[in-house]
């Protein structure tokens, strides 16, 4: 049979969501800290250096955050103070939350989110309170007020996965490998479910600072891992894509997520991951991305499709492919678990 186009979740406006009240932070003056996180950011910049990694990435790099990007690149620590203190509502977080605040105004926010908070009611394991979606000022962040608690765009999500990678590397105290963690909403979340264990986080440089700034302001332990030292435990390891491949062969994890990211990346860059995956082998696999080309003429970027990813059928077997219930990417995305034979 032939595939046509995809199944997707339903995008009517939610019911109820006039009952949610939406919200905008004000924006953050640096303190202190972020002075501080800022001048650690642009050591470990220098040291690292830059790389262009091709597909969507260098699309929004040159295009929705390059003032950002041209911060980054110049050292620039009176720059990166107005920006990363309120990354939330400025281009710092383009891409990487759903919606942006520059796309906001192509979005019913708070039909997505009351439509998101559904679905981790309904797909999680576990029953939550809305404070525990609660978000602190750090970043200015905006979304839906409800119950009193301010909830970011993603958070649902984030939540959702958290559980499911947690349940993952309880089985037997494991690691947990993530390419393409964003600005660290989800580790925040596992932080929250009392995840114990080593998270390693590969990303590209622009993004790794941007989740490094926000993992230090709520307090959550993280370095930057460039070279081969002593890995400890409860401790967040950002590990640049530029100089992954230096470090990867040494660290151990029996749990892999990435959630769009390998969709979105020049699919030399997506299928060298994988087959770094085929060869370290982690218990695992679960990602979530998109399996049907529903942008066959994009001018930002050509996805790689899931089912073309080269995960190797000897070694592991297809647990389950699910639609994700979320509503970000149009509906496209769909829930992989593999599982090692």
């Amino acid at each position: 049979m032939k595939q046509n186009s995809y199944v997707k979740i339903s995008d009517e406006i939610h019911p109820k969501h006039e009952s949610v009240k939406l919200f905008y932070s004000e924006l953050n003056e640096p303190d202190k800290l972020d002075f501080t996180i800022i001048d650690e950011i642009i050591e470990i910049n220098k040291k690292i250096g830059i790389i262009d990694m091709g597909g969507a990435w260098k699309f929004y790099n040159n295009n929705t955050r390059k003032n950002y990007v041209k911060a980054l690149h110049n050292n620039d620590r009176v720059e990166l103070a107005k920006l990363l203190p309120s990354l939330f509502q400025n281009e710092c977080s383009s891409a990487i939350i759903t919606p942006s605040i520059n796309k906001l105004k192509d979005f019913n926010l708070s039909s997505q989110m009351c439509w998101d908070l559904d679905a981790l009611a309904e797909f999680s394991d576990l029953e939550y309170n809305y404070s525990l979606l609660n978000t602190p000022d750090i970043g200015a962040p905006f979304g839906v007020e409800v119950e009193g608690n301010k909830i970011l765009p993603d958070s649902a999500r984030h939540l959702f996965f958290a559980e499911k990678i947690k349940t993952l590397a309880d089985e037997d105290d494991s690691n947990v490998l993530e390419i393409g963690g964003g600005y660290g909403g989800l580790i925040y979340f596992l932080n929250k479910l009392n995840f114990k264990n080593t998270y390693f986080n590969i990303d590209i440089p622009e993004t790794l600072f941007i989740c490094y700034y926000y993992l230090r302001k709520n307090n959550i332990k993280c370095e930057f891992l460039t070279v081969n030292k002593p890995i400890k435990k409860d401790t967040v390891y950002l590990i640049p894509s530029i100089v992954y491949k230096d470090v990867i062969k040494d660290i151990k994890f029996n749990v892999f997520f990435n959630s769009a990211s390998l969709s979105e990346m020049d699919s030399k860059v997506c299928f060298d991951y994988v087959n770094m995956l085929n060869k370290k082998c982690p218990k695992y696999i679960l990602h979530c991305n998109s399996n049907y080309l529903a942008f066959p003429d994009s001018k930002i970027h050509i996805e790689v499709l899931a089912k073309d990813f080269p995960i190797d059928t000897n070694l592991y077997r297809l647990v389950y492919k699910n639609i994700s219930p979320f509503q970000g990417a149009s509906g496209r995305y769909r829930i992989f678990l593999y599982e090692l034979n």
